[in-house]
């Protein structure tokens, strides 16, 4: 990625590089190098072709993904750190449909406001990603949209209600298959302590 120095996107790919040097995790685009001059350049390493816009999961599959976009956001959230624009085309489609975050150039420290609107994204990726299953299936997926638009559910809490409905339709498959990393922040240029945080198979 880059952009003309003292552009806005510029300024966005800086944040990115920023907040992407403090992150280490299995499901966020791994930070390279970047650069400002002659222009901003952000490297990333490669983890697809294809973003969830051009080739969006369907049916189970959905909720498989959505389950672990879900969980990554609950890591970032619990280390006090915002997406700030979590949409199909910051969501990279990896093998297999597994997702790896990116587009980090709106990510701020959490707040009350920034978590609502992440809680928000993943609602909206819900509704939008889960049309091809039935009735009950979007009977429960709605309910869990609701709850997320309500403040009622944390990204915790919507991993878990996800992980249980896919265990009532596929007992044999778990929803999240992420290997055990160490999950790494260092935010301090947000101001907020470092921490690390294990995230292991459930």
């Amino acid at each position: 990625k880059e952009a003309p120095s003292g552009s806005e996107r510029a300024a966005r790919l800086l944040t990115e590089a920023d907040a992407l040097q403090r992150i280490s995790h299995p499901n966020v685009a791994e930070y390279v190098e970047h650069q400002v001059d002659p222009i901003v350049q952000l490297v990333t390493m490669f983890a697809g072709t294809d973003t969830w816009e051009r080739q969006p999961p369907e049916g189970l599959t959905a909720i498989r993904a959505l389950a672990v976009v879900a969980s990554v956001l609950a890591d970032l959230h619990e280390a006090k750190i915002s997406h700030g624009e979590l949409v199909p085309a910051h969501i990279i489609c990896g093998p297999d449909h597994h997702p790896i975050l990116c587009g980090f150039g709106r990510s701020t420290a959490l707040s009350p406001d920034s978590k609502t609107a992440d809680l928000n994204a993943i609602a909206t990726l819900l509704d939008d990603l889960t049309e091809d299953l039935d009735d009950d299936q979007r009977t429960q997926i709605g309910a869990i949209s609701t709850d997320l638009r309500c403040d009622l559910l944390s990204a915790r809490a919507a991993t878990g209600r996800l992980d249980a409905l896919l265990s009532s339709e596929i007992p044999a498959t778990p929803a999240r298959q992420i290997p055990k990393r160490v999950f790494a922040l260092t935010a301090a240029t947000l101001g907020v302590i470092a921490i690390a945080v294990v995230s292991t198979i459930d």
